[in-house]
């Protein structure tokens, strides 16, 4: 009688996991979680924000608990979000690359995500995903610069071919002002991953990758989250009227990215080597920095909470 009891509680688990209230609302406690203690980090002086806080003001928060869009009747998967996916604000290793060149890119990609919102506005079409990935030129420890954390890939368009992978491939030229809507040749496309490697350059250029509609992106995606890439996750869902955006940096850490991390939580990422004295806080502050991100990131849901 226990056994069948046990049996029946597994499956009642296993379906409550399945449900899209579960789901929904473990990434988005995840989400409200990671993006308080970014913003007490921020505003108070880097003050940690720890977990068994977060909960017991979830436990005081009516307006979360009895809404039904986030969170179902049995809340327990709240002590199930992983914590330890969430970037580390005051992180162990840094990317030694340039902070011009990468976010030229990433910048470009958040036009190129405008462009898809408001044309999901007018005419409604099926959700869109789009997932970039850099390979940054080095990723050294914090403490030492000679600790190198590598990818384990000496060659990514071996490493697709090998996974029988689809792709398009390109040499980037510096020369000229970077557009990604150059290299994207269908129009009919709802799932974009793109892998920009800066560390295996061509002659100085770097080289890219895009990857289309791949039914089976989530473990190829995942595998490349694991290997201390940098980059952005973007969802447009709702015929453009939500589009959230995630950071991406390290071993699949990851956070709800806000515009106003540009100012201080992504220096807190690179070396900044690049620039002398005040240099850099001239151009993180400078308005084409901290402006650059040209989607509007709108939940609904999430700014009810």
């Amino acid at each position: 009688m226990e056994d069948c009891q046990k049996k029946t509680a597994s499956v009642a688990f296993e379906i409550k996991q399945k449900s899209p209230l579960y789901k929904i609302g473990k990434i988005l406690f995840q989400d409200i979680y990671s993006t308080h203690k970014w913003f007490i980090w921020s505003k108070y002086h880097y003050k940690e924000y720890k977990f068994d806080e977060f909960i017991s003001n979830i436990e005081k928060n009516s307006n979360i608990l009895n809404n039904n869009n986030l969170i179902n009747n049995n809340n327990n998967f709240i002590n199930e979000i992983n914590s330890h996916n969430i970037i580390n604000f005051s992180p162990e290793y840094v990317i030694n690359d340039s902070i011009i060149d990468i976010f030229s890119y990433i910048f470009n990609i958040t036009q190129y995500i405008n462009e898809i919102q408001n044309q999901n506005k007018k005419v409604i079409i099926k959700d869109f995903k789009l997932l970039i990935l850099i390979r940054c030129k080095q990723i050294q420890s914090v403490y030492d610069e000679n600790i190198i954390f590598n990818d384990n890939i000496s060659d990514i368009k071996q490493y697709l071919n090998n996974q029988n992978i689809n792709y398009y491939n390109n040499i980037i030229d510096k020369k000229s002002s970077f557009n990604i809507k150059e290299y994207i040749v269908n129009d009919n496309i709802n799932k974009l991953f793109i892998i920009i490697d800066r560390k295996h350059s061509d002659n100085d250029n770097d080289v890219l990758y895009i990857i289309a509609n791949n039914n089976d992106d989530n473990n190829l995606e995942y595998s490349f989250k694991q290997r201390y890439y940098f980059g952005f996750n973007f969802f447009i869902k709702d015929g453009g009227k939500t589009v959230i955006s995630y950071l991406l940096y390290g071993i699949n850490n990851f956070i709800r990215f806000y515009s106003e991390m540009l100012q201080d939580l992504i220096p807190k990422l690179f070396v900044l080597s690049e620039f002398k004295g005040k240099d850099k806080y001239l151009y993180i502050y400078n308005s084409s920095f901290k402006n650059g991100i040209s989607v509007t990131l709108y939940d609904d849901i999430y700014i009810t909470v």
